[in-house]
């Protein structure tokens, strides 16, 4: 059910409902038990949305979209959101909990189930890492403050306190590291065994825990321990280098509940190492020679040797962010230009890119070797216009104040802004180039790559924009004027909005103008403005 004047926005919703369906019987094993699945989809209902059994409830946000009215990123999270609801059709209503205690049995379960759907619907890679920049943005800095508190809490004043991004995010990357520590064929062992054993129950996370035990063979009661355990952990790595060895010493420590502190976690790490001559390494761990080796830290100090590492080998670390920890590790600036060339894992060619850009952020010039990396990671546009869109994209002045201790905001937005000015100017003809070869032959085009290619464009505008040259500035109008999509219109909106340009007052009315009448659409022209340097 929606309004009869929304009708047109709903044909994407049923489809990310059907590939719903389809995933959960090929990948999980489980069908749909009824005949009919409703959903109400409602602008007034202050949730996301709500998995009653045979009628999901959703604010219209999560269900309303027309690529005239909606973004790539709407579309994205409606799909994720739709899978989610459909999702807990058996982890959270044919399997239920026992109590509202273990609220992420199904929300952290299902959180990973559906952003499996979304990976295998996409790019697993540019999932993965805005995935972790989620869990980052919002969960670390929720277990770094006075409400931290377990995936399992043991105690609540109100109910809706629980829904937290520590049960959701944190519990989904708790179900990550299962999977991670099991392997894909096991943990489907596990899951159908669970899904056949506890139909129709309300169970708890021990049960789940449990058949895990008994299919895979393996104690978890250390595991366990990511369930009870409040904050986040700090796993620091020191490098202890031979001439054809390297040795690895962990250390875990622990800012949350200290009275657990002697208790260690156990710790999925992936680890690989990379040349000099940047090239993936085959080094030899526990008697097996690869490129990657898992390890499972379980001390609270713990090292770890491997042969055939030259000395000047770089260690890839926590490779896909294998686990839910801050990483403490010496890499030098050299190591890491050489890591963003040669990194074999997306995600950490994502992070060796963000760490380069925080360690430029406040300096007055930029090395050439930084500018030569920078250019490479444009090369690769046509590779992977997505991810190197993200890998291109600064850390926000949001995510660099969650790393400092003292926090000046107008000096480090000021910042943020002069290296984008900085690598704009520095790479200034390799980036209009990378945005012109990267327009769409259809610009109405709504598949992935056509969404790719936008997310790149767009990215490509704003740091163009700091440049305040005025032929960029007539570039973004002109790109405001023709575009075809959502996406196009309000990213160069947003940036006219923060911008002094004459045309400013009349491009914001004219799209009030067109939009006035579809709420979802002024949310997003109110957020152009709020966003803005000038009022």
């Amino acid at each position: 059910y929606v309004d009869h004047e929304n009708l047109h926005k709903c044909d994407f919703a049923f489809t990310a409902l059907k590939h719903s369906m389809k995933w959960d019987e090929e990948i999980y094993g489980l069908e749909y038990d009824l005949d009919l699945f409703m959903i109400v989809a409602v602008n007034d209902f202050n949730m996301g949305a709500m998995e009653n059994k045979g009628l999901n409830i959703f604010n219209a946000k999560y269900v309303l979209a027309s690529p005239e009215t909606a973004t790539d990123k709407d579309f994205e999270n409606i799909l994720g959101i739709v899978g989610h609801e459909y999702f807990h059709n058996w982890s959270g209503n044919r399997i239920t909990l026992r109590d509202w205690f273990q609220l992420s049995l199904k929300e952290g379960l299902t959180v990973f189930r559906d952003q499996q759907f979304s990976s295998d619907h996409g790019s697993a890679a540019v999932k993965r890492i805005l995935d972790v920049k989620r869990l980052r943005d919002h969960q670390f800095p929720e277990d770094d403050s006075p409400i931290a508190h377990p995936v399992r809490p043991e105690s609540y004043i109100e109910i809706n306190n629980f829904y937290t991004s520590t049960v959701y995010e944190k519990g989904a990357e708790i179900i990550r590291m299962i999977h991670t520590l099991l392997g894909k064929e096991i943990y489907f062992k596990a899951m159908t065994e669970y899904f056949k054993r506890f139909d129709g129950q309300a169970v708890t996370i021990e049960d789940m825990l449990k058949v895990i035990e008994e299919v895979s063979g393996r104690k978890l009661d250390q595991f366990k321990r990511w369930y009870q355990r409040p904050g986040t952990p700090l796993l620091h790595v020191d490098r202890v280098i031979g001439e054809k060895e390297q040795t690895l010493k962990f250390r875990q420590e622990f800012t949350k509940a200290k009275e657990h502190a002697h208790e260690a976690l156990l710790i999925p790490f992936r680890i690989a190492f990379l040349g000099s001559d940047k090239k993936p390494l085959e080094t030899s761990y526990s008697g097996k020679m690869a490129h990657e080796h898992l390890l499972e830290i379980t001390e609270l100090e713990q090292s770890f040797t491997f042969g055939d590492a030259p000395k000047d080998a770089i260690p890839s670390l926590l490779r896909g962010f294998s686990a839910p920890v801050k990483l403490k590790a010496a890499t030098t600036f050299e190591q890491k230009i050489i890591a963003l060339a040669a990194e074999t894992d997306s995600f950490n060619k994502f992070e060796a890119a963000q760490d380069l850009a925080e360690q430029m952020i406040g300096k007055k010039e930029l090395p050439k070797d930084y500018v030569d990396a920078f250019k490479a990671l444009l090369s690769n546009a046509k590779t992977d216009a997505y991810f190197t869109a993200l890998a291109i994209q600064p850390p926000t002045p949001d995510q660099l104040a969650n790393k400092r201790e003292s926090i000046d905001l107008e000096i480090l937005y000021s910042d943020y802004l002069k290296y984008s000015s900085l690598i704009a100017e520095s790479s200034y003809q390799e980036l209009l180039d990378t945005y012109l070869s990267s327009a769409n032959k259809d610009p109405k085009a709504m598949d992935g790559k056509a969404a790719a290619n936008r997310e790149l464009r767009n990215t490509i505008l704003f740091l163009l924009s700091t440049t305040n040259r005025p032929e960029v500035l007539k570039l973004i109008k002109d790109h405001y004027r023709a575009a075809q999509t959502m996406t196009d219109s309000i990213a160069a909106l947003q940036i006219v909005a923060s911008s002094q340009d004459p045309e400013r007052e009349g491009l914001l009315n004219e799209f009030y103008k067109k939009w006035h009448k579809d709420p979802l659409v002024i949310d997003k022209w109110f957020a152009a403005q709020a966003g803005s340097l000038h009022p």
